[in-house]
Formats: structure tokens, sequence, C-alpha cells
């Protein structure tokens, strides 16, 4: 059985003193002109002033100010709206090309067709 009675020994209290900070001059922020709606925030991202919109469990914020919101149904409705939409142009290619290919085949039909006159004999 290993000893483990060391485990027991109290460890020494950290200094309560505040221990000294360097500041450092703070650079302007440049968000005073941007104005960010619906609970964003603006941020500097690459030297320019933007907004970080909120973001739910199925909704968001979005646009240069967050002024649009979106939502878990509308992209959901755009998906299924978008795949109806490739749907259906797919079956009007479809339907034409076998319009075509039907009457490019009878037009064949007819040309090959030798008519006679059985009763002149």
């Amino acid at each position: 059985m290993e000893d483990v009675s060391h485990l027991t020994v109290t460890q020494p209290i950290p200094p309560t003193t505040p221990t000294p900070t360097t500041t450092y001059p703070t650079t302007p922020s440049h968000c005073g002109n941007v104005e960010c709606l619906n609970e964003g925030v603006c941020v500097m991202d690459t030297g320019a002033p933007v907004c970080r919109c909120a973001v739910g469990d199925d909704w968001w914020y979005y646009g240069n100010s967050c002024q649009y919101k979106g939502t878990q149904q509308e992209k959901t409705t755009l998906a299924l709206a978008s795949s109806l939409g490739v749907l259906g142009a797919m079956l009007v290619i479809t339907v034409v090309s076998v319009v075509c290919v039907r009457k490019k085949y009878k037009k064949k039909e007819g040309d090959d067709l030798v008519m006679s006159n059985v009763q002149a004999r």
C-alpha cells in the first residue's frame, strides 16, 4: 500500500497584494461612428471597424450593422425552394429532350417508307 500522508500537507497561501502591471498606451477606438444594431458589437478587424452580430440557437443577425435577422426556418425554406427549382428545371429539360428525340425518330421512320399502289397492277 502506498503512503499518501504527504497529500494532506497544507500548501502555502499565495500573497494577496496585487502585482504591479505595466500600462501601455491604448489605441483610440475607431468604432465611435459605427452603429451596430440588435446587440451587435463593434470590433476592429484588419484595421477597419466591423460589427459582430448576435447569434442564437436557431436565429442570427447579419449585415453591415446587424440589421437583418435570419432564422433556421428561413434557411430551410430557401434550401427547399432551391432544390425544387432545380428539380423542376431538370424535369422540363428532360421532357423537352424526350419530345425532340421522339420527333426526330418519327421523321426518320417516315423517310424510309416506300409507298406503292397495290391496286394498279
